[in-house]
């Protein structure tokens, strides 16, 4: 056990033997002042009740003494020292999706999927942006997650309904993934998969260094269109940025494409799945939460934790017995 206040307990230390130095040294000094009580005093009686007395006198200073001994020491503030590793709170995750019509059934397995682990996260942020000729951000990383569960459920109406086994959606949800995202297509063409990946990317702040910056990327990295920056660009952009990209590739990327897409996740520090590799989306979207929560910079606190119980039930207790005493003496 830690105290807070030192300085409590040596005045404590000074204050006691003072406060028990006076009554004895006036003790020592008494006298008795009345005649003719030798007889009294000798009668049986008389010394059962001078040795009660004395008792009961001897119990009730030490119960005082040890009452104010607790009283300083509470003063004191006794405390510990609590260390703690800070594992969740350090991770912000963006989730990057390329919205053009070739990876909406993989963006759809992702959300669902994304949404059980957004509801399992402990204080990290999270954010959902989404590109095609232009990007749109749904949502800057936050830690509020009832928000971004609507979010996602709103995605995900909106890309199962422009898709043929789903069409009961409003205007306003069919048009979720569309609205900003095709903007100049005319001009610059779309799935412009580097411009989506830098887009996201300027969402990490700069200034948290200490936080683990993870971008869910979904893909079929087929280009169509004149992107400002190419995907090897942007892969060295969010490696300058600290920012590690895990891909999810769609069933029907091969070649170069493909390899490339590798190529980029690799160069900043992470890896691409495939969908439909003898493994699912969700399973994979497990496979890089856990992977990326394993990347958590631990950070070791130590707090300082008040903790009078153990002083406090003393006092209480001392406090109850001198009740006790008094009463009895009385009797």
């Amino acid at each position: 056990m830690e105290v807070r206040y030192l300085f409590v307990l040596i005045l404590c230390v000074i204050f006691i033997p003072v406060l028990i130095f006076i009554p004895l040294k006036k003790k020592m000094n008494h006298k008795k002042k009345i005649a003719n009580t030798s007889y009294l005093e000798s009668l049986p009686y008389y010394k059962k009740k001078k040795k009660t007395y004395k008792t009961i006198l001897l119990a009730s200073e030490v119960l005082c003494i040890m009452v104010l001994i607790s009283s300083f020491l509470l003063l004191s503030r006794p405390s510990k020292t609590h260390k703690h590793v800070n594992e969740e709170y350090n991770r912000d995750i963006m989730l990057c999706m390329d919205v053009s019509g070739s990876v909406q059934d993989l963006n759809a397995e992702v959300v669902e999927a994304l949404k059980e682990t957004v509801r399992n996260l402990e204080g990290e942020r999270f954010g959902i942006v989404i590109f095609n000729t232009t990007a749109v951000t749904i949502s800057p990383l936050t830690d509020d997650y009832n928000f971004i569960l609507d979010q996602l459920d709103l995605v995900l109406k909106s890309i199962k309904g422009r898709s043929p086994y789903d069409s009961d959606v409003s205007f306003y949800e069919y048009a979720y993934v569309v609205q900003g995202t095709v903007y100049n297509s005319d001009k610059y063409g779309g799935s412009l998969i580097g411009d989506g990946l830098v887009s996201c990317v300027n969402h990490f702040s700069k200034e948290d260094e200490n936080r683990t910056k993870i971008v869910i990327f979904t893909t079929d990295n087929e280009l169509a269109g004149k992107p400002l920056f190419t995907l090897e660009e942007a892969s060295n952009y969010a490696k300058k940025n600290d920012a590690i990209m895990y891909g999810i590739a769609t069933k029907n990327s091969v070649g170069k494409d493909l390899e490339d897409f590798k190529t980029a996740a690799q160069y900043t520090g992470g890896k691409v799945y495939k969908q439909g590799d003898n493994t699912t989306v969700k399973e994979i979207v497990n496979s890089i939460e856990k992977t990326s929560k394993s990347l958590l910079k631990v950070e070791s606190v130590e707090t300082k934790l008040d903790t009078p119980e153990l002083v406090f039930y003393l006092l209480a207790g001392l406090i109850s017995v001198y009740i006790v005493i008094m009463g009895v003496s009385k009797i």
